[in-house]
């Protein structure tokens, strides 16, 4: 090979490893999530699901002109009938709109659980872990010490105890939806940021004695807003993970919570309560059951693998070409 042709090829190289210096962390992890294609069929799922249940009033009352409350002599009319795409549950109520508005529901308790759930971890994560080792190592020790205790009792007896405490199951609850729906969302997002603690924690302790959080210490930058404006940047990508896992999570926490009668309560539809009352009609309606049974699977399912894929596209520590 001539001495040009070794020369030209060791500039290509430097210039395709300056470039893929160059690119950000989201750069590479976006070029990474393009060629995983069951991720990307996974994201259009969930869009498709999300969007659906988002235009549920619009669907309902204006395309099939049916309204999901509309009481009819017709119980039990099978998939595909006149006018009622899955046709109608026990009261005669169509299917397919109940199944869009407890999509709503469900979907909306879990991701609004997820997000502020997410915030508490996140700003108590970064405090513990900034603080860890260090002078005023007491904040990580305690909270520490209450995550280990809050996760040593068992998720769903504390879910039970905290549900009847503020009334969830009581008459009071049940004639009021926003309180129902407002209580489970409290309930799920103080129980349910005590991963994302350990994770942004873990993260913050790799990240605080790197070279530039040294470097912004020296010129006098805040504590706050290193922990924020400097370390959250780079904790980002497993943040955006734990919220696609956590929401998954959460909507089959609500809907086993549902399936107790501790959750949604009726006439408001979740897809938890529409297992609910399904199974006290198995014979009669069996698409009643399964149907909400399998948006749930679907659902969480997608959300996993979107979880797993981000995972793998914004994890530093891989790069591929």
């Amino acid at each position: 090979m001539s001495e040009s042709r070794i020369v030209q090829l060791t500039a290509s190289d430097i210039t395709m490893d300056e470039q893929r210096l160059d690119a950000s962390l989201w750069q590479l992890g976006l070029r990474r999530l393009r060629r995983d294609y069951l991720t990307i069929a996974a994201i259009v799922v969930i869009l498709i699901i999300a969007l659906l249940a988002l235009l549920a009033p619009v669907i309902s009352n204006q395309i099939l002109n049916v309204n999901y409350t509309k009481t009819s002599r017709d119980i039990f009319l099978p998939i595909g009938s006149a006018g009622h795409i899955l046709g109608t549950d026990d009261i005669g109520r169509d299917y397919f709109s109940r199944l869009l508005y407890g999509g709503r529901v469900s979907m909306g308790i879990a991701f609004s659980s997820a997000v502020i759930s997410i915030l508490i971890g996140i700003t108590l994560g970064l405090i513990s872990g900034y603080y860890q080792g260090g002078p005023l190592k007491i904040v990580d020790d305690t909270m520490m010490w209450f995550i280990t205790t809050l996760n040593s009792i068992p998720t769903l007896y504390l879910l039970i105890i905290l549900v009847a405490a503020m009334g969830g199951n009581s008459t009071s609850v049940r004639s009021s939806v926003s309180l129902s729906v407002l209580s489970l969302v409290l309930i799920l997002s103080l129980l349910g940021w005590t991963g994302t603690l350990r994770l942004v924690r873990g993260e913050t302790i790799s990240q605080k004695n790197r070279e530039y959080i040294v470097a912004a210490h020296a010129i006098g930058v805040s504590t706050w807003r290193i922990m924020f404006s400097h370390i959250l940047p780079n904790v980002f990508s497993v943040i955006i993970v734990s919220l696609a896992i956590d929401i998954g999570n959460l909507i089959l926490v609500e809907s086993t919570l549902s399936y107790l009668g501790l959750g949604v309560q009726e006439p408001t539809p979740s897809w938890g309560n529409m297992l609910t009352d399904a199974q006290t009609f198995f014979t009669r309606g069996l698409h009643l059951l399964l149907i909400p049974g399998t948006l749930i699977g679907v659902t969480v399912l997608c959300l996993y693998i979107i979880g797993d894929g981000l995972r793998d596209a914004f994890d530093p520590q891989t790069v591929k070409k």
